[in-house]
């Protein structure tokens, strides 16, 4: 069942890719399809499952809705704060499976995300204050979601800490072509960009857990 769910979800992926600015209503519910059929994945796939999982994967299907309608700013905050909270479940996860030892070179690689989130956050062009300490907040947690994963490093096997840490790279790399085509300048084929990394975040992070 885990590999008719694993050719289901790319070939949604692949679908949803394709429906970028041909057919907004098949682009949205593909999209909305990438979450769903990860947790249905994650179900099958795993022996024992976690709930924290399910949640986060919950807290990004609504993120997913919210932003495809975020020219309101109402649904722009929602799914920024759904996908804060994805986040949060996602180092839950990551923390509740974290080395008891670990090597010394991971606490260098955190000022590596130090500073990308500090010149992140200085290059983003946004006026309203408010909404640029949001965005400062998240830009905060995606990074030290993608840092936790790092965390799992001994504690997992090789191929599933790879997978995870990658897929959080990718998370990262998917949301901040999304806030430099938002708040600076357009990015060309960003949507394309956008979902690809995104898509396949998802996937990888789901796959190594």
């Amino acid at each position: 069942m885990d590999i008719v769910l694993l050719i289901a979800f790319l070939m949604n992926y692949i679908l949803n890719l394709f429906f970028i600015k041909k057919n907004k209503y098949g682009f949205l519910f593909t999209k909305l399809l990438l979450t769903t059929l990860l947790a249905l994945f994650y179900y099958f796939h795993n022996d024992s499952t976690n709930m924290v999982v399910f949640i986060a994967l919950l807290f990004c299907f609504f993120g997913d809705l919210f932003l495809e309608f975020s020219q309101k700013e109402s649904c722009f905050i929602s799914g920024v704060a759904s996908f804060l909270m994805g986040h949060i479940f996602y180092i839950i996860c990551f923390v509740q499976q974290a080395s008891n030892g670990l090597p010394w070179w991971v606490f260098l690689i955190l000022f590596l995300y130090v500073a990308y989130g500090f010149n992140f956050y200085m290059g983003l062009k946004v006026e309203d204050k408010r909404l640029k300490a949001a965005l400062g907040v998240y830009s905060g947690v995606i990074l030290l979601m993608s840092f936790s994963a790092l965390l799992r490093i001994n504690s997992v096997i090789t191929s599933k800490f790879v997978l995870t840490f990658i897929g959080s790279l990718l998370f990262v790399a998917s949301d901040s072509v999304l806030a430099h085509n938002m708040f600076n300048k357009k990015v060309k084929h960003a949507d394309l960009w956008i979902m690809s990394t995104y898509g396949l975040a998802q996937l990888l992070i789901i796959m190594g857990i």
